[in-house]
């Protein structure tokens, strides 16, 4: 039987070669033969995209809501998505799940003052959401972390056992 390779020329792998210049990148890289060091290279590659990542990644927000801005807005102002009456003076929230009466606890990473919120309607809207808004709060359970003037903060959700 006759061996296939002798007639075909397989391809031969080479290296990857790079005009170094001197001084330069000689850790990726070897002077000598301008061979890239992956060894090196790759998890420097790895790193610098995962710094990206961390750096642009969306910070979660919050803001809150009232009677009259979900009438702005279109909504009835009245009805929770979880079928209850909206009551601004409580400690509620909204958020994109549809996990109603779950308890939270939101911390204001500003201050460190965290108020605990029932779940118990759906917001804030798709594209607030995937600028980072995760919960829209009562008017109430934002006072008591912030400042109703700030209208958005930065903060942190957990879930809590009640």
């Amino acid at each position: 039987m006759q061996d296939l390779r002798a007639n075909k020329r397989l391809p031969t792998i080479t290296p990857v070669k790079f005009a170094v210049p001197r001084g330069s990148a000689n850790f990726l890289c070897s002077q000598a033969t301008g061979v890239l060091n992956l060894k090196i290279f790759l998890p420097a590659v790895i790193v610098m995209i995962l710094l990206f990542a961390c750096i642009f990644a969306h910070a979660e927000t919050a803001s809150y809501y009232t009677y009259e801005s979900c009438r702005r807005e279109g909504t009835s102002g009245v009805w929770t998505a979880s079928g209850e009456r909206f009551n601004e003076n409580d400690f509620t929230c909204a958020m994109r799940r549809r996990d109603f009466g779950k308890y939270y606890k939101v911390t204001n990473l500003a201050n460190g003052k965290s108020v605990i919120v029932r779940h118990n309607d759906f917001g804030p809207n798709k594209k607030l959401h995937d600028q980072g808004r995760v919960v829209d709060l009562s008017k109430a359970a934002f006072q008591a972390i912030s400042s109703l003037k700030l209208g958005v903060i930065n903060i942190k959700v957990e879930e809590v056992e009640r």
